[in-house]
This record gives C-alpha cells, sequence and structure tokens, in this order.
C-alpha cells in the first residue's frame, strides 16, 4: 500500500515538473520578446537623438 502511494506521489511529482518546466520555457520565451522589443526601442531612441538632438528645455525638469 505505502509503495504504490510514494509511486502515485512520484507521478504526480513528474507532472508537476513537467507543467513546470513548460511554464518555465513560455515565460523564457516572453522575456526573450521583451528584450527583443526593448532593444528595438533603444535603437529607435538613438535614431532620434542623431536625427534631433535634445534642447536644454526637454532635459530639464518642468
Amino acid at each position: 500500500m505505502e509503495k504504490e502511494l510514494i509511486k502515485e506521489h512520484n507521478k504526480e511529482l513528474d507532472e508537476a515538473i513537467k507543467q513546470g518546466k513548460a511554464m518555465t520555457a513560455h515565460n523564457q520565451s516572453l522575456i526573450e520578446s521583451l528584450e527583443r522589443m526593448k532593444n528595438f526601442n533603444e535603437r529607435s531612441l538613438a535614431t532620434l537623438k542623431v536625427k534631433r538632438p535634445e534642447s536644454p528645455a526637454e532635459t530639464s525638469p518642468a
């Protein structure tokens, strides 16, 4: 009886591990997408700064 309970618990743990790994992979994919968006935004900002340097009025607090 105890042996069967342990085996069943191990199956449940295996399933939880499998789901956790799937979630981790999904989250990693989301992180990579967000990093690509951030890199794109940083390149866009750099391009805008080259086209139109900030004036002192834009950088000073209101």
